[in-house]
């Protein structure tokens, strides 16, 4: 395991989990948030997301809305029942009303709609950490 360092605004190194089916997506976030100082896991499906959860300590979850077999919102559920205080970001191509209303009664902080710049995913990760 990794030691704490601080990122760029000298705030403890954070833990995100990221969940994606495309790896391309992954990889260019992990990218981008390792270098504004964020820790981050990847889980492609919800299976491994789920036990990357259990096994180690993450401050938020950002996961996909549309994946093979399960879905993101069931992940969002399972989160928000282990650890409520744990932030969910649910990104998804597909917004709705319905979506919508969905993925924040079942318990998502808030909802990116694709596309959107990495700016918007960082500020919402600062935002809801509560980060300076």
């Amino acid at each position: 395991m990794r030691t704490a360092a601080a990122n760029k605004n000298n705030n403890p190194r954070r833990r995100i989990l990221l969940v994606d089916d495309k790896p391309e997506i992954l990889d260019i976030f992990e990218a981008f948030l390792n270098i504004d100082g964020f820790e981050v896991l990847c889980a492609t499906n919800y299976n491994d997301a789920l036990a990357i959860f259990e096994e180690q300590p993450i401050d938020l979850v950002v996961t996909d809305y549309s994946m093979p077999r399960i879905h993101g919102i069931i992940l969002t559920d399972m989160v928000k029942a282990a650890r409520p205080d744990v932030p969910v970001i649910m990104i998804t191509a597909y917004k709705t009303d319905e979506m919508l209303a969905n993925a924040h009664r079942r318990g998502a902080d808030l909802v990116l709609e694709k596309p959107f710049e990495y700016e918007a995913l960082y500020d919402a990760i600062r935002k809801l950490l509560k980060l300076n």
